[in-house]
């Protein structure tokens, strides 16, 4: 089967009189596996793998929304250490394609216990 996963967005920007507007852009994505896990984790101070359930060693895609009001979490993996791809500030989201055999991390970046939704895909 092919493009089981459709990724739809949007995105329009005002900033005095400059503006720029991309209306709905559709990815269309093939995934080979069948699973996926995702619900809300809380942050703390390290890096923890993201809870991938029964994803195996590759997960594909990732969505991730940081629903705390104040606290921002980095999103990462491990490479002999920690190495952040995003920070999510309070309220923002976003969508990862990862490279195989990559296992998502994710932290707080300054204090509290921020809460991540999350869910990952395999392919």
């Amino acid at each position: 089967m092919a493009n089981e996963m459709t990724v739809t967005m949007s995105i329009s920007y005002a900033k005095g009189t400059d503006t720029w507007n991309k209306e709905v852009v559709s990815e269309q994505h093939d995934v080979s596996g069948t699973a996926r896990a995702g619900g809300t984790y809380t942050t703390t101070g390290s890096a923890v793998n993201i809870p991938k359930g029964n994803i195996g060693s590759t997960v594909g895609f990732g969505y991730f929304r940081n629903i705390d009001s104040a606290n921002s979490i980095d999103i990462g993996y491990d490479d002999s250490g920690f190495k952040i791809l995003i920070t999510l500030l309070a309220g923002m989201s976003c969508w990862l394609r990862f490279k195989a055999s990559t296992v998502p991390q994710a932290k707080e970046t300054s204090s509290g216990t921020p809460v991540l939704e999350y869910m990952l895909f395999s392919v």
